[in-house]
C-alpha cells in the first residue's frame, strides 16, 4: 500500500472547518433543549453504570466465596507445610542420632555398661552438635533393655525406661530401624513433651543399646515452627493444648475442636477473635500431637469488603480512562517482567544474575519487592547447598579419622574394578587389621584409643600414593585401595612402609603406645566382584594374624579351602559348646621316689555328635581366636574343681591359655568355682606358659597376683622352650617348673638333653621352686629324672589321661603303681 498523498492530507482540515457549523446546527435541532440533552446523557450512561454496579455486586460475592475457598486451599497447604518443616526436624534429629551412633567409641561406651564413661561421652555428643548450629538440647544414652544410662538432663532422667525403645528393632514400617524418631514425655516436667531421634548403636556386630538425641517441645519450639509456616498455630494433643503462638483457652478451643478426626477447615472464636483453623495430625510413632493452624477471619474477609467498591470504580476507570494507560503500563510492564524473567532463568542454570545489578530495574516498589525476594531465593538455596555437601561429606567419610567410610570405599572399588579391564591393569585390595589395639582401648581408655586412629590415620595417608584410596572400615579396621598398579612387588612395598610405620611407638598422654599390623592383600584384573575380591583379602588377612602377626600375605587358592575347615570347625566348636560334647581326663602325676600319687592335670576332650574325636591342638588354638576359650575354660576349672573337691589329698592342675590370662576378671571366675564347688585353693594349681605371659605381662600379672593372694599355685608348663630365665623365674613367683615333654623324651639317652634338665633343677633349686617333668613314657627317663633329683613326673608309664571314675580304678591313691626301677 503506497504512502498517503501530502496533498491530500493538507486538505482534511478545511473540510473539516466547513463541516462543523453544520454539524452543530443539525444538532441543535434534533435537541432543541438542555433538558432533553440531560436526559440523552444520563440515558446513554446509567445502563452502563447500573450494569457496572450489579456486576460489581456479584463479584463482590464471587470475591468473597472465592477468598474464602483460596484461604482454605492455603490454609491446608500452609498445614502440610508445618507439619513437612516438623517432620524435617525429626529427620534431622534422627540422622544427627545414627551419625552419633556411628561412631565406635560411643559403642564401646555403652557395652561397657558404666554410666559416668557413657555421660561423658553423650556430653561430648551434645557440645559437637551445638558447636556446628543443630538443634539439639539434650542427649540421652539408653541400655537394649530400654533403662537409661546416661542423660545430660540431670538425675531426672537417669534410670527411667524408654518403653518407646523397647523393641523398635523389629517395628513395622520400620526397615532395620537405623534411626528414627519419637515424641515422649519429658521426665523433668510432667506433662510436657520431647521430640527424640533415636539410633541403635552396635559394638562388635552386637546391638548394645540405643543413643537418643532430644529437643524440647515447648513455646520456643512451637514459636520456631509458626517462623517457618508464616501462621499462627496450636500444637495440641487429643486431651490438651501443649504450646501456641496465641494465648487461647483450652476449655474454649475443646468446646469448639472435634479433636483429631477433623480434618477439614472450620470457624472458631479464640482469644475474642474469629479464626478459620484446620487441623493436621503428626505422623510420629507413639504420639498423638497436631498443629492446628490459625487464618484470622478478617483476613479472609476484606477482599470481599473491598470488591464492592473496587470493582465499581474499576470497571468505570476502565470505561473512561484507563484503557490507554492500561496500554502503555502493560507494554512497560511486560518489559520489566521479562528482565525478571530473565533473572529466574539465570539462577535456574547456577549462574549469578547480572540483571540483578543493572541499573534498569523497575521503579514499581512491588517489583523491587520481588527482586529483593529473588536474592533471598538465591541465598537459601546456597544454604542449603552447603547443607547438602555437609549431609553427603557426612554419608561419605568417617567423622573420627576422616577417611573416606565403607561406603564410599566400597564405590570407589567398584569403579576400579569395572576399569581395570579396559585399562589392562591390575589393581590390589590391603584389608589391615592393628594389633593389640583393644590392650590400648583396656589400658589407657578410649579417648587414647580415639586419638591412636587418628594418629594412625594419618600415618597410612602418608604411605599412599596419590592415586590409593586409605579408608577406615569400623573400629580397628582400615582397607587401601591400589588401583592401576604394574604387578604385585607395588603391593608388598606399600604393606611394608605400613607395617614400618604403624609399628612406631606412639605417645599417648604421656605413656608410649605401640601398635602393630597385620596386612592381607587380594590381587585383580577386574574380573572379581567386589564382595569376591574383599573375601579373599580377608582370608589373607587371616593366614598373616595366623603366622605370627606384624607381617602380610597375599592370597592364594589354598587358603579358601583352609579358610572353609576353620569355618566349619568354628561352627561344630559353638555347636560342641552348645550341646555339652565336652568332657574333661585326669592324668596322674607321681612322686618319683615313694611312687606315691601326688596329683593330677585336668585334660579338655571333643568328641563331636558324629563320634569324630577332635585333637585339642586343632581346635584350642581355634577358640582362642573367636574368644570360645573363655567359657570352654570355664568349664574345665568347674569340672575339675569339682574333681579335687571329693579328692582331698590330690593336688589338681588345669591350664590357663593366654586369653583366659589377659582377661580381667579370671582371677574372680577363679575364686567363684572354688566357692561354689567346695575344694581348697591350695589343692589348685594354674599351669600357664611363658609365651602366654609374656604377651601382655602386665594383665597377667594382675591375674597371678591375685591368684597367689588366695593361695592358689601358679605353674609355668613346657618349660625350657621359651625364654627361660632366672629373672623370670623371680618375677612370676611360681610354685612349680614343668620340664618340656621334648628335654624328657632324651633325657636317658642323650647327654645334652640330660645337661639341659640338669640346668633346669639347678634353677628351679635357686629360685625354690618343685619341679615335675612331663611326658615320661620308659622307666630309663623316670630314673634319669629322678637321678637328676627331679621329684615328680607324669606320663603315660604312670597313667594315660582317664575320666574320673576310671582315674579312680587306678588305685594310684593306694600306691599300686608299676616300679619304675
Amino acid at each position: 500500500m503506497s504512502p498517503p498523498d501530502p496533498r491530500d492530507m493538507s486538505a482534511e482540515p478545511d473540510v473539516a472547518r466547513s463541516s462543523q457549523p453544520a454539524a452543530k446546527r443539525g444538532l441543535g435541532a434534533w435537541l432543541p433543549s438542555v433538558r432533553l440533552r440531560t436526559a440523552l446523557l444520563v440515558g446513554g450512561l446509567l445502563p452502563p453504570l447500573l450494569a457496572a454496579l450489579m456486576a460489581g455486586t456479584l463479584s463482590a460475592g464471587f470475591v468473597q466465596r472465592n477468598a474464602l475457598q483460596e484461604a482454605r486451599l492455603n490454609l491446608s497447604h500452609d498445614a502440610d507445610g508445618a507439619v513437612a518443616l516438623l517432620h524435617d526436624m525429626a529427620d534431622s534429629l534422627a540422622l544427627y542420632a545414627a551419625a552419633a551412633a556411628d561412631r565406635s567409641s560411643m559403642g564401646r561406651a555403652l557395652a561397657g555398661g558404666e554410666d559416668q564413661p557413657a555421660l561423658e561421652m553423650i556430653d561430648r555428643t551434645r557440645r559437637s552438635l551445638q558447636s556446628v548450629g543443630s538443634m539439639i538440647e539434650e542427649v540421652e544414652a539408653i541400655r537394649v533393655d530400654g533403662s537409661v544410662l546416661a542423660s545430660t538432663m540431670g538425675d531426672a532422667a537417669r534410670g527411667r525406661f524408654r518403653e518407646d525403645l523397647i523393641g523398635p528393632m523389629t517395628t513395622a514400617g520400620e526397615p532395620d530401624a537405623q534411626a528414627f524418631t519419637r515424641v515422649i514425655d519429658d521426665p523433668r516436667a510432667p506433662g510436657s513433651f520431647l521430640l527424640a531421634g533415636n539410633a541403635p548403636v552396635m559394638s562388635d556386630s552386637e546391638h548394645v543399646g540405643w543413643i537418643s538425641l532430644v529437643r524440647r517441645v515447648n513455646a520456643q519450639f512451637v514459636s520456631d515452627l509458626a517462623k517457618l509456616s508464616r501462621r499462627d498455630l496450636l500444637l495440641v494433643s487429643s486431651d490438651g493444648l501443649v504450646a501456641g503462638t496465641i494465648t487461647v483457652n483450652p476449655d474454649s478451643l475443646f468446646r469448639q475442636w472435634r479433636g483429631p478426626s477433623e480434618t477439614e477447615a472450620r470457624p472458631m472464636v479464640l482469644a475474642g477473635n474469629r479464626f478459620i483453623t484446620l487441623y493436621r495430625h503428626l505422623n510420629i510413632p507413639g504420639s498423638d500431637l497436631g498443629v492446628l493452624l490459625l487464618w484470622p477471619q478478617a483476613d479472609v474477609d476484606r477482599p470481599g469488603n473491598l470488591a464492592v467498591g473496587a470493582i465499581v470504580l474499576s470497571v468505570l476507570f476502565v470505561l473512561f480512562l484507563v484503557i490507554p494507560a492500561v496500554a502503555f503500563l502493560g507494554a512497560r510492564l511486560a518489559r520489566r517482567l521479562h528482565t525478571l524473567s530473565v533473572m529466574f532463568t539465570e539462577l535456574g542454570e547456577g549462574r549469578k544474575s547480572s540483571q540483578l545489578a543493572s541499573g534498569d530495574m523497575p521503579m514499581i516498589q512491588e517489583l523491587r519487592d520481588l527482586r529483593r525476594a529473588t536474592e533471598l531465593f538465591r541465598e537459601n538455596l546456597a544454604e542449603r547447598e552447603r547443607l547438602t555437601e555437609r549431609l553427603s561429606w557426612m554419608a561419605n567419610f568417617d567423622a573420627l579419622t576422616r577417611l573416606p567410610n565403607r561406603a564410599l570405599f566400597q564405590d570407589r572399588l567398584q569403579q576400579s574394578l569395572a576399569a581395570a579391564p579396559r585399562e589392562g591393569r591390575t589393581i590390589a585390595l590391603l584389608c589391615l587389621d592393628l594389633d593389640r589395639f583393644k590392650e590400648v582401648n583396656d589400658t589407657l581408655g578410649h579417648a587414647a584409643g580415639d586419638q591412636l586412629l587418628r594418629r594412625i590415620a594419618e600415618r597410612l595417608e602418608l604411605c599412599i600414593r596419590s592415586a590409593d584410596t586409605v579408608a577406615r572400615l569400623g573400629g580397628d579396621e582400615f582397607s587401601i585401595l591400589m588401583p592401576g598398579i604394574e604387578g604385585p612387588e607395588e603391593a608388598e612395598m606399600l604393606a611394608r612402609r605400613v607395617i614400618g610405620a604403624i609399628s612406631i611407638p606412639v605417645e599417648l598422654e604421656g605413656k608410649h603406645a605401640e601398635v602393630g599390623v597385620s596386612i592381607g592383600i587380594a590381587l585383580s584384573d577386574g574380573s572379581h566382584a567386589p564382595a569376591t575380591l574383599q573375601q579373599e583379602a580377608d582370608v589373607a588377612l587371616y593366614a598373616a594374624k595366623a603366622e605370627g602377626r606384624r607381617t602380610w600375605r597375599f592370597f592364594e587358592p589354598a587358603m579358601n579351602e583352609a579358610q572353609r575347615r576353620r569355618r566349619a570347625l568354628e561352627a561344630a566348636l559353638r555347636e560342641g559348646l552348645h550341646r555339652n560334647e565336652f568332657s574333661v581326663v585326669y592324668q596322674p602325676q607321681v612322686n618319683l621316689s615313694s611312687g606315691r600319687l601326688t596329683g593330677a592335670e585336668a585334660l579338655l576332650r571333643w568328641q563331636d555328635s558324629s563320634g569324630t574325636r577332635h585333637s585339642p591342638a586343632d581346635f584350642v588354638p581355634l577358640a582362642e581366636d573367636t574368644g570360645l576359650i573363655l567359657p570352654i575354660g570355664e568349664f574345665v576349672l568347674a569340672e575339675a574343681c569339682r574333681f579335687g573337691a571329693v579328692r582331698p589329698s590330690l593336688l589338681v592342675a588345669v591350664n590357663a591359655s593366654a586369653v583366659q590370662l589377659r582377661e580381667p576378671g579370671f582371677a574372680r571366675m577363679v575364686e567363684r568355682t572354688l566357692q561354689q564347688t567346695g575344694m581348697s585353693a591350695s589343692r589348685l594349681e594354674i599351669e600357664m606358659t611363658e609365651t602366654a605371659i609374656l604377651r601382655d605381662m602386665e594383665a597377667v600379672m594382675s591375674n597371678i597376683r591375685l591368684l597367689r593372694h588366695m593361695g592358689v599355685r601358679i605353674a609355668l608348663d613346657d618349660f625350657g622352650t621359651g625364654f627361660s630365665s632366672l629373672s623370670h623365674l623371680r618375677q612370676l613367683e611360681c610354685d612349680r617348673i614343668k620340664i618340656d615333654r621334648s628335654f624328657v623324651k632324651e633325657v636317658a639317652e642323650q647327654p645334652q638333653a640330660r645337661a639341659m634338665v640338669r640346668a633346669m633343677v639347678g634353677m628351679a633349686k635357686a629360685v625354690g621352686v618343685e619341679l615335675i617333668g612331663e611326658g615320661v613314657e620308659t622307666p630309663a627317663q623316670a630314673r634319669a629324672l629322678r637321678e637328676e633329683e627331679c621329684a615328680e613326673a607324669q606320663g603315660f608309664l604312670f597313667g594315660a589321661p582317664v575320666s574320673a571314675e576310671e582315674f579312680d580304678r587306678l588305685r594310684l591313691d593306694r600306691g599300686e603303681l608299676a616300679s619304675v626301677d
